[in-house]
């Protein structure tokens, strides 16, 4: 286990992948969140990204914007080995450690391609080649925020990536930020109210480190 380097991440992303991208099992709004606004992103930025979750998430998340492609292994097994058999990279979302994935655990373990994990709780398992970990951030779905400020595609927020990484994050907020709601409430201002949202150069450091 390495842990991410963007400059590595941005050589990998530089051409068109085929991208799986794994929430946790029983997936909450966290994981349907971050999974989601990485799924924006990455195909604004020209990728062929898939959403696979372990089994069946709540149907108050499934207004969110891209749910419709989301495939469930519980449902669509054959379907899924089938992407994971053309996978040029898997990102794991939510989690870290692969016992929380599931039955989608001896799929994960079996698959070669390299695995990122982006993920906010502490100990995680040496199971992806690159790790991008960060117990002081509230949720993954915040993280995805800096994972793009990260690799200088802030300007590639738009309402699709907002809403689904960060209102569905909320409950996770509420539990690690004194402060969620302000900063919750700033990004969806921006998003709601700008034609370009990111006038606000300093949202990354309007959160309170827990």
């Amino acid at each position: 286990m390495k842990s991410l380097s963007f400059e590595t991440l941005k050589s990998l992303l530089k051409s068109p992948k085929n991208v799986v991208i794994v929430p946790h099992i029983n997936p909450d709004g966290d994981a349907i969140g971050s999974s989601l606004g990485l799924y924006h992103y990455l195909i604004q930025k020209g990728h062929s990204a898939t959403i696979v979750v372990p089994n069946d998430y709540p149907a108050f998340l499934k207004w969110l914007p891209g749910t419709t492609e989301v495939l469930n292994f519980e449902f669509d097994s054959v379907v899924v080995q089938n992407v994971f058999d053309n996978a040029d990279l898997v990102f794991t979302l939510d989690f870290n450690a692969l016992h929380r994935c599931g039955n989608l655990k001896s799929v994960l373990e079996a698959n070669t391609a390299p695995k990122i994990m982006i993920d906010h709780h502490q100990y995680p398992e040496a199971y992806a080649a690159y790790t991008y970990s960060d117990t002081d951030m509230g949720s993954t779905a915040e993280m995805i925020y800096h994972f793009m400020a990260q690799l200088g595609d802030l300007e590639l927020l738009n309402k699709d990536i907002g809403t689904s990484s960060f209102e569905a994050s909320k409950c996770d907020l509420l539990f690690f930020l004194d402060d969620s709601l302000e900063y919750i409430d700033q990004i969806e201002h921006s998003l709601k109210h700008s034609d370009n949202p990111i006038q606000n150069p300093d949202l990354l450091d309007k959160r309170k480190k827990s």
